[in-house]
């Protein structure tokens, strides 16, 4: 009993600190863009003599955004602003903590021009400047115990000027020293100080920022100083010739307001001098806050949402396993927080797509769980005790584990560097969950199953694992399944053709629906969403007067459109208010605070249409008594971010199908491989052509979604073909013919069904549960829609038509081969029959020199 008692205090343990750690760990999770707002930032593009496009520029901006790190980013490109047609804009919308983390972002994004070197004074008798002194791509970021630096080299060709440049730093060093910072005793150790600047201007100076009144500008010139350096960072290898060679900056200090570097600007720095001058520039106009797209703090209620379905789980395994389901659910519930421990730790933005990541570890966890407890179960219906039932579950479901862990992080691994931006967020969550979750589970699993198999009353009673000691036998090895398995009786044979033939007319019908959508004029193959496609936006900004603006609720809003304009329908409303803006030409005293009210039309008007609408709506605004200050513009926003991400959602979808194919070709065998494909086709075109058909919005989070789906059909399947190889090999006869694979395959199927059903309905219902938990938005209902379709679409392929097309495959495929290889190695038996009829039988004397010669 005491190790009973022992086991109800390791779970009770388990499952407080699970809980006393959950709500902190959830509340740490950083929200995606959509989940918590973020910043928008608006640049004037200017070609110059530049032969990029502005799609070009946009894609450059893009791969920045993704090298700093931002998952969670969309850019658009805009043009029409403020009626000038011929300029580009490019508008970049992110989620940030705070304004100093979106600056090393876009500082990043804004390094097109070229980067100078001068002495802290570029005055008088020390004016040195060197122009673009460092080889592109050589800075790299390095640590000193914890603090980071940036090693740059010098580019060949000037280290000797540099040399002499840096004595010239040294000797304005002790002129500044002297004039503006005589008491400082803190620098009374560095030699002397050189200026990294971005965009340097021959007004660009070090004193000018302490002598310019205007606050703006000085702000403007801060802004350019990439870092300050000390020269004592400055190494040389001087040969014996006087030349020098070997030559490297280590930068250590950041910019005008920092005393040390952090890592986000070790690098910002580094990626900076990496990309190298560009032929156009960009121009800040303005950032923003604005709204979350989908509703603050939904990350935590989807979370719920997963706590939920682990709680339905739980109740589940209750029923049917009693406490032999509470150890493996507790294993379930550590690993999972463990997983957002790690997530949370490492800072990884939390988004729909991590969301489904996190779907697809649950599901995996129980893929172990349900296949563990099931197989538990069943020895103990063949009348063994609760130990050696443990020991044989244990044993036998070891390689199972191993199978979902190899497909799950193999596919993840590749996607994960096959897709870009947020998208990467999806198999970043799998391969957490699926490396370090899993291990865990089974860890605790059978160490809680260990202290609950080895007292006496496990011995006495096994009505505490779901089973009835007189339902036990002790000669049949079957009748366990018989007693707990709905399923057992199932023939998957019975109705194969006709749902066969059924699964093969719905995927005709989705092919056609695809089909028929792509070759009409005018019509696109999906209804996208608005971050899909080009549409309007009406931008209207005031400052504030007696805190009175525009329109202060989005009702306001609605009720202005409706009245003035109705055939214009209104698919977003953002009302940001900014304090203390800067606008150029004003002291800091006279900076205004400024409303933005930023509309987004479903609708792409023609530039003349919404040139018309902006003057109208100009003057229509101004004949309020509070719409004198109002500035209104109205352009037109192709998204170029959505190419990226639907290139890497249709990546997602091929690698998680595809992949999963040829791993169970390579571990199980082409036959497995091609029938899992079978089962895969008819769910993925039935939810594309539904889709298409009804006209739902579509996007890269609904692609991604029906690749989750179809990567847990693949994971749930893995017990069935593991079970089937068993058999296989544990043959008493030497499996030869089509019949025996017939047999082994059934008996598989009616062995395991229930585990695959099992696994595939609870993902089903956590899907459902997660959804209702979401924001009730089109484009996450329709992500959750499509994951929960192609499940459901796979639960029934498997059902009904994996075992006959693996049967149909074996016959077909298998033994054809087999048969034709017998019959041609039998034609060259013949053959070389035929050749040597007519030959002696004896065989002739051989001669061997010296001996019969």
């Amino acid at each position: 009993m005491r190790r009973f008692y022992g086991f109800i205090v390791f779970i009770t343990s388990l499952l407080l600190i699970v809980f006393a750690c959950l709500q902190t760990q959830v509340r740490d999770v950083v929200s995606g863009l959509e989940y918590s707002g973020g910043y928008e930032t608006l640049y004037q593009v200017d070609l110059k003599t530049s032969d990029k496009s502005i799609n070009d520029i946009a894609d450059i901006v893009i791969n920045r955004i993704n090298d700093a790190g931002v998952e969670n980013a969309h850019v658009y490109h805009q043009t029409g602003l403020n009626e000038k047609e011929d300029t580009d804009y490019i508008r970049i919308t992110m989620n940030a903590e705070n304004e100093q983390e979106l600056d090393y972002v876009l500082r990043s994004v804004e390094a097109t021009g070229s980067i100078s070197v001068s002495t802290l004074m570029s005055s008088g008798d020390y004016d040195y400047v060197i122009d673009n002194p460092f080889d592109i791509g050589s800075a790299k970021v390095e640590w000193n115990g914890d603090s980071p630096f940036v090693k740059v080299d010098i580019k060949k060709g000037t280290e000797k000027d540099f040399k002499t440049f840096t004595e010239t730093c040294n000797k304005a060093y002790d002129e500044f020293q002297s004039i503006y910072n005589s008491n400082s005793e803190e620098e009374s150790t560095i030699q002397g100080v050189m200026i990294i600047w971005l965009d340097k201007t021959d007004e660009d100076n070090y004193i000018n920022i302490f002598k310019e009144p205007n606050e703006i500008t000085q702000a403007q010139m801060k802004k350019k100083i990439l870092a300050i350096v000390p020269t004592d960072n400055f190494t040389y290898t001087e040969k014996a010739d006087g030349t020098v060679d070997v030559s490297e900056l280590m930068i250590s200090y950041y910019d005008y307001e920092q005393t040390s570097m952090v890592a986000s600007s070790a690098h910002t720095i580094e990626r900076i001098i990496n990309y190298g001058s560009a032929d156009y520039e960009m121009t800040r106009l303005y950032t923003q806050m604005v709204k979350a797209t989908a509703g603050t703090d939904y990350a935590r209620f989807i979370l719920i949402g997963v706590g939920v379905a682990a709680i339905c789980l739980l109740a589940y395994f209750i029923v049917i396993h009693r406490l032999s389901g509470l150890a493996a659910w507790t294993g379930i519930i550590v690993s999972l927080l463990v997983e957002l421990v790690v997530f949370n730790f490492f800072k990884f933005t939390f988004t729909t797509m991590s969301a489904l990541g996190i779907l697809i570890s649950l599901v995996a966890n129980a893929v172990y769980a349900i296949t563990y407890l099931n197989k538990f179960k069943d020895e103990l219906y063949k009348g063994k005790s609760a130990v050696k039932a443990r020991q044989e579950s244990t044993k036998s479901t070891l390689v199972n584990l191993i199978d979902v862990s190899v497909v799950g992080l193999f596919i993840a691994i590749i996607a994960l560097y096959s897709v870009t931006s947020q998208v990467k967020l999806l198999p970043i969550s799998v391969i957490i969950g699926l490396g370090s979750a899993l291990v865990l589970n089974r860890v605790i699993t059978l160490f809680a199953m260990y202290w609950l198999t080895n007292n006496k009353l496990a011995v006495e009673n096994k009505t505490i694992f779901g089973v009835k000691a007189s339902d036990v036998p002790n000669v049949l090895a079957q009748e366990g399944q018989k007693k707990f398995n709905p399923l057992y009786n199932f023939d998957p044979i019975k109705n194969g053709k006709k749902a066969t033939i059924g699964l093969g007319a719905i995927s005709l019908v989705g092919a056609l629906i695809l089909i028929v959508s792509a070759i009409i004029p005018g019509v696109s193959i999906f209804n996208e969403s608005n971050e899909s496609r080009s549409y309007t936006r009406i931008e209207v900004s005031s400052e504030l007067v007696d805190t009175r603006y525009l329109f202060e609720t989005n009702e306001d809003v609605e009720k202005y459109f409706n009245e003035k304009y109705p055939d214009y329908d209104i698919t977003n409303i953002d009302i940001v208010i900014e304090e203390n803006v800067i606008i150029p030409g004003r002291l800091k005293e006279d900076m205004p605070d400024i409303a933005y009210v930023s509309i987004s039309l479903k609708q792409d008007l023609d530039t003349s249409v919404f040139q018309d609408l902006a003057t109208n709506l100009t003057v229509d605004l101004k004949t309020k008594d509070y719409g004198d200050t109002a500035v209104v513009s109205v352009t037109r926003l192709e998204a170029n971010s959505t190419a990226y991400l639907m290139k890497s959602a249709v990546a997602v979808v091929s690698l998680f199908a595809g992949l999963a194919v040829v791993f169970i070709t390579l571990r199980f065998g082409y036959t497995y491989g091609l029938s899992t494909l079978a089962s895969l086709v008819p769910s993925t075109l039935f939810t594309l052509g539904f889709f298409s058909a009804t006209r739902l919005e579509i996007s890269a989070l609904s692609l991604t979604g029906i690749a989750a789906g179809l990567l847990i059909v693949v994971i749930a399947q893995i017990p069935l073909f593991e079970n089937m190889k068993k058999l296989k090999r544990e043959s008493k006869v030497k499996v030869t013919t089509f019949e025996q694979r017939r047999d082994i395959a059934l008996q598989a199927s009616h062995n395991t069904m229930i585990t695959v059903v099992e696994i595939l309905c609870f993902a089903t219902l956590s899907t459902l549960i997660v959804a209702l938990s979401s924001p009730l938005t089109y484009s996450i209902l329709s992500t959750y829609g499509a994951m929960i379709i192609s499940i459901i679409g796979g639960l029934c392929s498997t059902l009904l038509i994996l075992v006959p097309v693996y049967l149909f495959l074996e016959k077909r495929i298998h033994f054809t081969i087999k048969i034709n290889r017998e019959k041609r190695n039998k034609k060259r038996m013949e053959k070389a029959k035929e050749e040597n009829k007519n030959r002696g039988a004896e065989p002739q004397e051989s001669i061997i020199p010296g001996i019969n010669d």
